[in-house]
């Protein structure tokens, strides 16, 4: 009947509202702005995309241009070319407004050239989060939906390449989400395309983000393309070399603390200096130029010994006295007393006879 068919229609239409409703849950909902120059990779359909979580916005944009669920397709063959140091206009539409978000945290454009020379450590313009920065505002105060911005931004000098990814990126904190454009471009020395059907170029068409070698103005390269496992498997081998090295050190100190050195950063585990007041006489300390050790000397006999000699007073008959001019020491090897005269450097291991006077 006419009215069945009618509530039948009113239920497809439901049914596709709920459907429409959970792709737009999927994707984060409605975006609201998105880069117009340089054009992007994919023309704006609607109002675009919104991504989620505010919280995640700064590691996705500094990894890619948001994947899948920014609808990215990769990169394209570049449709504007740059110079380095050139100043480019960047524009962007307001596909939605959202005043409250203007500023916080604003808009951040950023330069892709090669894996480790990314979006993170070229960025040209704003940021993202509460870092430290000159905000660039999404659009004017009160702003209309439909309303375009922009900000003149400068090409990094000296760095050229025939792939680059220039990134649109709005973190918006109230609003929970985060935005994001990509546009891919050359930059070239003489501002024209490289003829990317030379086998010279390799197609980086469809990968995330490009593979460059990035180069000077003379042509010569200044980053060199690394797999995707590159920094992992850097990390890992600094994970193990470090933990060696300390380990290394710690034997290193140990070592010279067995020894009596200890300079430099070792010297935390140095052996306290002997002052030459706590020496027998006759004895001073002094330190060895090649390995930093302090080692001791008889100025008299011209010994020398790595330990500290001992102080002892050796008595001689029943005066306890010696002649003038002599010293008794402990032979180390022995532990038994000897005598030295500091005059004649004469020694012997019985004690010298008082000198009688006349």
């Amino acid at each position: 009947s006419t009215q069945h068919l009618a509530m039948t229609t009113a239920n497809v239409a439901t049914l596709l509202l709920l459907v429409a409703c959970a792709l737009l849950q999927l994707h984060g909902v409605a975006a609201h702005a998105v880069m117009q120059d340089p054009a992007p990779r994919v023309d704006l359909v609607g109002i675009g995309v919104k991504l989620t979580d505010f919280s995640d916005a700064e590691g996705v944009a500094n990894t890619g241009c948001g994947g899948a669920a920014n609808g990215d397709p990769g990169v394209v063959r570049p449709r504007v070319v740059y110079r380095p140091g050139q100043s480019v206009a960047v524009s962007w539409l307001l596909t939605l407004e959202h005043d409250a978000d203007r500023l916080d945290t604003g808009v951040r454009i950023a330069m892709h050239y090669a894996p480790g020379d990314s979006f993170e450590q070229n960025v040209l313009a704003g940021g993202v989060g509460d870092g430290d920065y000159l905000r660039v505002p999404a659009a004017a105060a009160g702003a209309p939906s439909g309303a375009t911005a922009g900000k003149v931004i400068e090409i990094p000098a000296v760095k050229t390449c025939a792939y680059c990814t220039l990134q649109f990126l709005w973190a918006a904190r109230n609003d929970g989400g985060f935005y994001i454009s990509c546009a891919d471009v050359a930059i070239t020395n003489d501002g024209t395309f490289p003829d990317y059907d030379s086998d010279a170029i390799t197609n980086q068409e469809g990968e995330p983000l490009a593979r460059n070698e990035v180069t000077d103005a003379e042509g010569n390269t200044i980053s060199v393309p690394s797999s995707g496992g590159g920094s992992n498997a850097i990390a890992v081998v600094c994970g193990i070399l470090f933990p060696l090295l300390f380990v290394a050190l710690l034997g290193y100190c140990y070592w010279r603390y067995k020894k009596g050195g200890g300079q430099g950063f070792c010297s935390g585990v140095a052996k306290p200096v002997v002052v030459n007041s706590a020496l027998p006489p006759g004895w001073s300390a002094a330190n060895d130029p090649a390995s930093g050790r302090q080692y001791y000397v008889n100025a008299a006999t011209g010994e020398t010994a790595w330990d500290p000699p001992a102080k002892v007073n050796v008595g001689v008959g029943p005066s306890s006295a010696l002649p003038a001019g002599w010293t008794s020491m402990i032979d180390p090897s022995s532990a038994k007393p000897y005598y030295v005269n500091s005059v004649t450097g004469a020694t012997q291991w019985e004690p010298p006879m008082p000198t009688s006077r006349v």
